[in-house]
């Protein structure tokens, strides 16, 4: 077999045989390509110590922050490639990190420390495709399965049991029955991984095609980090649009709205969204122009028209609601502040000084050309505006 290797990793590969160092790309990218996949990362492994491999590349930019990893990042045509010495690796002191690692000349060596078969394999020109571990045969399967004992494989880094479930539903592939069976024992060393690397894990997982039935399949190990996830949630195609995939995935749980997202990592843009979501699933919007101007005045466009798709999903019927919206919008008719054709400055003008009270003056007006009680039009608006003021005593 052979594997179409981009140039420039080509050329770090060259430059490594040329000064006598074994190489190989190893990992996923090897794995993608063998299922026809377009690797998103290209990784080199070599025999090479990180001092030597840097002075192979002395004319070239390198990065050498991750040199005592044994890992060092050349720049070739304007493209980062990692290169890392083969190693082996020894306790890990904190289900996460070895305390230390020892590099090696040995390219099986390197592969057994490797989380899963299918991305412990290497391929070289030369050599074509090396697989120690069974790779091959688990990918043709479709099987996710650690290399050797995998209680061992996620004592020593937890975080392989978020990319065992995450490979799960990237790939469609079955967890072989031993590597389950050690996610399930070992789903609690999940607590001592970082949040940030548990949602960037999470997201990915949920961002694929089988999310949902892993969700379902491993309940129990997702609520190690969200407490009060509950799966129960039917089997509907969401668009891959984080905001809804994320609500969905949470659609079900029983809990307070702030302890929705368990120990996630979340933006405070992507919370609100959420929440805003997940409070108005339920809710009933009445289908006429002057709720849903309300509801694009409160929420805006992109947010309305989230809450809506999500509804659908739920199979609640609101196309007659989408088609009010879309109205509305081709129309270009008012609903919000910034599309009155008066401003603060416009009230300041008419005496008031306050800026609470010129923003109550706004919000009166606005939801009097909501209501079509008054045409969006200055001279209309600065007449109902001084009428109010006089009104209020403002």
């Amino acid at each position: 077999m052979k594997i179409d290797i981009p140039k420039h990793i080509l050329c770090a590969l060259d430059m490594l045989k040329a000064n006598g160092h074994e190489s190989y790309i190893v990992g996923g990218c090897v794995r993608d390509s063998l299922i026809n996949k377009v690797p998103s990362d290209w990784d080199i492994c070599t025999c090479a110590l990180p001092e030597e491999t840097a002075s192979v590349f002395k004319n070239f930019k390198t990065i050498l922050t991750g040199i005592k990893h044994g890992t060092v990042c050349v720049i070739i045509d304007a493209f980062p490639v990692e290169i890392t010495t083969f190693r082996t690796d020894g306790k890990y002191i904190d289900n996460r990190h070895p305390e230390t690692i020892t590099f090696s000349s040995s390219l099986s060596e390197d592969l057994k420390r490797r989380d899963f078969t299918i991305n412990a394999m290497a391929y070289s020109k030369e050599h074509g495709l090396v697989d120690f571990n069974g790779g091959v045969n688990d990918l043709k399967s479709k099987i996710i399965k650690c290399v050797g004992d995998p209680e061992k494989r996620f004592g020593e880094d937890a975080l392989r049991i978020m990319r065992a479930i995450r490979f799960s539903a990237q790939l469609g592939f079955r967890i072989d029955d031993n590597t389950k069976k050690a996610i399930f024992s070992k789903k609690e060393l999940l607590s001592n991984i970082s949040a940030e690397r548990i949602t960037d894990e999470f997201f990915k997982l949920i961002m694929s095609d089988c999310y949902i039935d892993i969700l379902r399949e491993f309940e129990d190990v997702i609520k190690i980090f969200i407490p009060h996830f509950n799966s129960i949630i039917k089997d509907i195609m969401v668009k891959k649009d984080i905001r809804l995939r994320l609500a969905y995935a949470l659609s079900s749980s029983k809990c307070n709205i702030d302890d929705v997202f368990g120990t996630l990592v979340v933006s405070k843009s992507l919370k609100n969204s959420v929440n805003t979501i997940l409070l108005n699933q339920n809710t009933s919007i009445i289908n006429d122009k002057y709720n849903i101007k309300k509801q694009l005045s409160g929420l805006g466009e992109e947010l309305l028209s989230l809450v809506l798709e999500f509804k659908s999903y739920l199979g609640q019927d609101v196309s007659g609601h989408i088609d009010t919206m879309n109205k509305i919008l081709i129309n270009n008719e008012c609903y919000s502040l910034k599309q009155l054709k008066v401003s603060g400055n416009n009230i300041k003008s008419l005496g008031v000084k306050d800026n609470t009270n010129i923003g109550k003056v706004l919000d009166y007006l606005l939801k009097q050309v909501i209501s079509d009680n008054l045409p969006n039009e200055k001279e209309a608006l600065l007449n109902e505006a001084k009428a109010y003021i006089i009104n209020n005593k403002f």
